[in-house]
């Protein structure tokens, strides 16, 4: 599951950051290439959109690489 959540993933956090899925490392923090505040909240709306899942407020500080998001979906949607 893990090998289709990744790719979901990195797209999306491409579309937040408005850079191609290969500019980032996946388990290079997200602040590092800009991701703030405000973006996080576009990632999350974006995420859950695509997995069909809710992502309570309070754990919105887990998705701080690619591979913790990957890892925090493949957790709540399985």
């Amino acid at each position: 599951m893990k090998e289709h959540v990744l790719p979901l993933v990195r797209e999306a956090v491409s579309d937040v950051l408005w850079l191609p899925p290969s500019a980032f490392d996946a388990s290079t923090k997200l602040s590092e290439y800009g991701l703030d505040s405000i973006s996080t909240i576009d990632l999350t709306v974006q995420l859950e959109e695509v997995f069909d899942i809710r992502i309570p407020h309070r754990d919105t500080h887990k998705l701080v690489t690619v591979d913790h998001i990957v890892d925090y979906i493949h957790r709540v949607a399985c």
